[in-house]
Formats: structure tokens, C-alpha cells, sequence
């Protein structure tokens, strides 16, 4: 029997595998406002189920708080918050927008995930 590595690698060249590779992920709501608990959330996840592979899910507004976008999380089972705030109300908003460093802020967080 393969293991998960072997799998994916098979699968990706097109060898013949004994099954296809699975996986399986899921939103963490609350553990997803730290990358300490969310890496640990997400590892628990897979060492319960034993996937072919990991997938990390951000919450679904990792990529746009920086710039001043916020959400609460309703309850929503699915994992997704409401947004309650977006950076960019009317055209001249556009203007405002600065660079953020990928490694700072909510991206610097999820790179943080990554390597917990």
C-alpha cells in the first residue's frame, strides 16, 4: 500500500495509484483569529482523518483585512463571516490603498500557520 506522498506523486505523473489521493478541509471560525490555534486546529483535523493532504482554511477574510476590511463570524456552520466593514466605499477609496508586506499583518499570519 502507498503512503499519501507516494499517492499524490503518482497521481500528479499519472501512475497508476491503488485509489485516488483525498482530502477533506474545513473552516475553524474563532481558532482562525490566531495561526498558533488554527495550525493546531487544522493538524488536529488531519491527524483524526489521515488525509493525502492538507489544506489550510484562512478565514475568508484573511486577504483583505489589512486594508481595513473586518467581519464577525455569525454562527455561520460553514465557517464565513459577515463583513462588517470594507475599505472602499466610494471611488476615490481606490486612492487610499497602500502596499502591505506579504510577511506582515493577516498574510504575515497565515505564513505563521504554515510553518506551526
Amino acid at each position: 500500500m502507498m503512503n499519501s506522498r507516494e499517492r499524490l506523486e503518482r497521481c500528479i505523473t499519472g501512475e497508476t495509484v491503488e485509489r485516488p489521493p483525498v482530502a477533506l478541509w474545513r473552516h475553524f471560525p474563532t481558532d482562525d483569529l490566531n495561526p498558533f490555534n488554527l495550525a493546531r486546529s487544522v493538524v488536529l483535523f488531519q491527524n483524526t482523518y489521515g488525509f493525502d493532504f492538507v489544506k489550510i482554511t484562512a478565514a475568508s477574510s484573511y486577504s483583505v483585512k489589512d486594508w481595513g476590511s473586518t467581519d464577525a463570524w455569525d454562527g455561520n456552520p460553514e465557517g464565513s463571516g459577515a463583513f462588517t466593514q470594507f475599505p472602499v466605499k466610494y471611488p476615490q477609496d481606490w486612492a487610499k490603498i497602500k502596499v502591505h508586506s506579504p510577511t506582515a499583518g493577516a498574510l504575515g499570519d497565515q505564513l505563521e500557520c504554515i510553518r506551526g
